[in-house]
């Protein structure tokens, strides 16, 4: 599964949220998420240690492997060489893997053509920015959560001001949270 959008659409919390229900399913230690940068930093750190065996077990042996920003990958070749010898790992033996970037993986310049060739081969989902109707439920949730009531004009205001990122509407209300205590007066 590959799932691609611009930042802020939510991609790193769907993965986690697969792996997070994926985990009660295989137990946890089988499913694991991890970011481009961490696997790149733990295949760095393998190959100069020369423990690339290590790597792939950690990484090729789980029941399911989310891997976040999958196009940081491009031009750093012995990381993708690790990685598509740990993909292959998990595809042979039928393992789950999910994945997410920014873009469609045929639109990252310098992946290898055969590592495209195989994160295209399953299913390729965009993800889009929200609706009007959703980003004024997402307003009104997370002030829901965060114990504030807000006028409809509010969030009709802060839907209208970030209607590509949800990350960051979400971030409108944690910054307007502290304002709802006070009162203006007449």
């Amino acid at each position: 599964f590959f799932v691609y959008g611009a930042a802020g659409l939510g991609k790193t919390h769907l993965l986690q949220g697969i792996v997070h229900a994926a985990a009660g399913r295989y137990g946890d230690g089988q499913c694991l998420y991890v970011s481009c940068r961490t696997f790149v930093n733990d295949a760095i750190r393998a190959m100069e240690d020369g423990r690339g065996g290590e790597l792939r077990e950690r990484y090729g042996t789980v029941a399911l492997l989310a891997f976040d920003d999958v196009h940081l990958l491009a031009g750093r070749e012995r990381s993708e060489e690790e990685f598509f010898h740990i993909l292959n790992l998990l595809l042979a033996s039928q393992r789950q893997v999910v994945m997410a970037a920014d873009r469609v993986t045929s639109e990252v310049p310098g992946l290898q053509e055969r590592l495209v060739s195989r994160l295209s081969a399953g299913l390729m989902v965009a993800l889009d920015a929200p609706c009007l109707e959703t980003r004024m439920a997402i307003v009104r949730d997370k002030a829901s959560l965060l114990a504030i009531n807000l006028p409809e004009a509010v969030v009709r205001l802060v839907e209208e001001r970030y209607e590509r990122d949800v990350r960051q509407l979400a971030e409108a209300i944690v910054r307007i949270a502290p304002l709802s205590d006070f009162e203006c007066g007449p």
